[in-house]
């Protein structure tokens, strides 16, 4: 499992990134890749509607340092486990909240790391 440290020096690298998400998907990426917008649900349906940007979990990123990726990506461990989905922590130029708790909606979002 990656660490906070790890996890800080990953995003003080990202350059011209600025906001951060830890996001589950069934695509697989490679670290670089853009990640499309994601799509507006309505009580578990996925819409035609397409967000701003790409739906993550927002993590605790204070410019300085990370707290508890690890609590963040394990909360989204059952999912990969039983769907197959894909862990990832993206980053893009900016966000604004989404309608779930804890969730952010990153505009220009790549992934920056795989889990």
């Amino acid at each position: 499992m990656i660490t906070d440290t790890e996890t800080t020096a990953i995003l003080d690298a990202a350059k011209g990134i600025s906001h951060y998400g830890v996001r589950i998907d069934a695509c697989r990426y490679a670290v670089g890749d853009s990640v499309p917008p994601s799509r507006v649900w309505d009580d578990g349906v996925v819409t035609d509607e397409i967000l701003d940007g790409t739906s993550a979990l927002c993590i605790g990123y204070d410019g300085w340092d990370v707290t508890d990726i690890a609590g963040d990506v394990a909360s989204l461990e059952m999912y990969r486990e039983r769907e197959g989905m894909h862990v990832y922590l993206v980053g893009g130029t900016s966000s604004c909240e989404g309608n779930d708790g804890q969730e952010t909606v990153i505009e220009n979002a790549e992934v920056l790391h795989i889990f």
